[in-house]
């Protein structure tokens, strides 16, 4: 199906903006995504083609800027799935607009530079997870062994394997999941695994906490300290005011910022200029 996004999607940005290690490029522009239990390929298609602006197309959006998208699934699924991954009904223009050149140079330019990138909607074990095995860890790195756990425990769908539910993980050996270069973070994925396999621990239920008590919760489960609870609040559970502190964004605070960001001026927004600033970082690298 086609979608016409007059609006932020910039799927490389995306794909390198820290927030998702399942996204891949298999030829330029076209991605490939594994989410959800979802297989998606997706691509930018540049102008609209008339001939296929028929019911199955949707559009998002009121920027002046339009970019089109080629998507290998149903209408039906897209609107179960993807449009909410993608947070499509979110107006990014309107965030972006909040940051004054004048006020904050720097975010200013980090924010040119980002447009494009949107914070997904991630499931909640997978995001847990991934942000687990993130820790200490360069994106390639963090991909490589995402894909070898998903190898050794996942469900196989369309050629690639969908990363694995509670208890699949639950299921592997110390050693198998060591196998997948997960190194000191081993025993803190078995242990959380298996909590949540057992419903020990329910992170849906979470989802009805105070972004207060999200973080608390979330910091009581074997080896999630602040960065990773609060990656998790911010890409799986949406609360889009968290501002994950790496050493990039500590780079930046201390450079920039005099150590603290202003956060009081971004609320609810804080999680996206995060990513701004975040993209930046990388991209002078």
């Amino acid at each position: 199906m086609i979608i016409t996004v007059k609006d932020d999607l910039d799927l490389k940005k995306i794909a390198e903006s820290g927030q998702c290690f399942r996204w891949t490029e298999e030829t330029e522009g076209a991605y490939r995504i594994i989410a959800g239990g979802h297989v998606l390929r997706i691509r930018e298609i540049g102008q609209a083609d008339n001939r296929k602006q028929d019911a199955e197309s949707m559009c998002y959006g009121q920027d002046s800027e339009t970019h089109v998208f080629d998507l290998n699934c149903s209408k039906d699924e897209f609107l179960n799935f993807w449009e909410e991954y993608l947070d499509l009904k979110t107006d990014y223009s309107k965030i972006r607009n909040m940051v004054k050149k004048s006020e904050d140079p720097y975010l200013y330019n980090a924010v040119q530079l980002g447009k494009g990138i949107r914070i997904l909607r991630q499931e909640l074990f997978e995001t847990l997870i991934t942000f687990i095995i993130s820790q200490r860890k360069n994106i390639p790195a963090i991909r490589a062994s995402v894909e070898k756990l998903c190898k050794a425990a996942g469900t196989k769908k369309d050629g690639c394997y969908l990363f694995p539910e509670p208890a699949q993980l639950a299921a592997l050996s110390e050693d198998e999941i060591a196998a997948c270069g997960t190194g000191y973070r081993t025993k803190y994925i078995m242990k959380v695994a298996r909590e949540i396999a057992t419903g020990e621990v329910s992170l849906e239920a979470m989802s009805d906490l105070s972004d207060e008590d999200l973080l608390a919760e979330l910091k009581k489960l074997y080896g999630v300290g602040v960065k990773v609870a609060s990656c998790t609040a911010l890409f799986a559970y949406h609360r889009m005011d968290f501002f994950p502190e790496d050493v990039w964004i500590k780079r930046v605070l201390e450079n920039h910022y005099s150590g603290s960001f202003p956060k009081e001026k971004y609320a609810p927004w804080n999680g996206v200029m995060q990513q701004y600033l975040f993209f930046g970082q990388i991209s002078e690298k």
